[in-house]
């Protein structure tokens, strides 16, 4: 009969604990922040402050204008690699990371308010079209280009694959200004456009590296291959970045790994 006794208490002393330990538990769980809970109300405030500002401001707001201040915002107190990129920005990005981008394929050249048709890539739109380098512009779309910066114009030429835009010139060989409608493609820039050797042993590989866009480690690995099967006897390689504007992080790691490797 005690023994009895003495087991139920000792259960009972058990549930009590577990139950005790159980409230304990629940407590200090509730006294954790919920992050969903956190993130929905501060959402909820910002679309009440977005809604009072709408309806009650002095002048009328600019909604996109103001959400990107407010994201930029937002981003900057973190780190300086995280950025918010807008739909307009998207292309440029892409052609960064890519080397891929919609429009002509022509480069431009400025000089004082004056811009001309630069290099041409070989089977682009603006070759197709008949436009030649020297060519003056005029007109973008009946735009007029004096004044505009080069990205600007750039901004003007550029757009989705089969879309088209009106480019008036002043022909480079002629003076003449005609006008032409052209059909933009996908233009796809080499991040290796060229490489030769130099010396006076040819045993120097040289290679231009215009941008770190997908795959460009792996062009440059067979660039080097190529002059190596030349010349066994390379001495050195002499890598021309001049006007790289940069890209993939990966990529420029994954070009130095090459030499790494190479040494070892």
């Amino acid at each position: 009969m005690n023994l009895s006794k003495h087991k139920h208490k000792r259960v009972f002393t058990f549930l009590a604990s577990g139950l005790l330990l159980f409230s304990v538990g629940m407590f200090i769980q509730a006294q954790r922040p919920n992050p969903y809970f956190e993130l929905s109300k501060n959402l909820e405030i910002f679309t009440n402050i977005f809604k009072e500002l709408n309806t009650y401001y002095v002048d009328p707001i600019e909604p996109g204008k103001l959400t990107k201040v407010g994201i930029d915002a937002m981003l900057s107190d973190l780190d300086p690699y995280t950025n918010y990129i807008t739909e307009s920005d998207i292309e440029d990005f892409e052609f960064m990371t890519t080397g891929k981008y919609g429009g002509i394929g022509a480069a431009l050249k400025q000089t004082d308010k004056e811009t001309y048709i630069g290099e041409i890539y070989e089977g682009s739109p603006a070759q197709k079209y008949g436009l030649k380098t020297g060519d003056q512009l005029i007109s973008i779309d009946n735009k007029n280009v004096d004044s505009k910066s080069i990205d600007d114009i750039s901004l003007l030429l550029k757009g989705s694959k089969g879309t088209k835009v009106l480019i008036k010139v002043k022909d480079a060989l002629n003076g003449k200004e005609i006008t032409k409608e052209v059909v933009r493609g996908e233009i796809e820039i080499s991040n290796i456009p060229y490489a030769g050797l130099m010396g006076a042993q040819n045993d120097l590989a040289y290679a231009r590296v215009s941008q770190f866009t997908q795959f460009s480690a792996k062009n440059l690995r067979k660039t080097l291959d190529s002059l190596k099967g030349i010349n066994p006897k390379l001495k050195g390689v002499m890598l021309d970045l001049r006007g790289n504007p940069g890209g993939l992080l990966d990529e420029a790691v994954e070009m130095c790994n090459l030499f790494i490797d190479a040494g070892q």
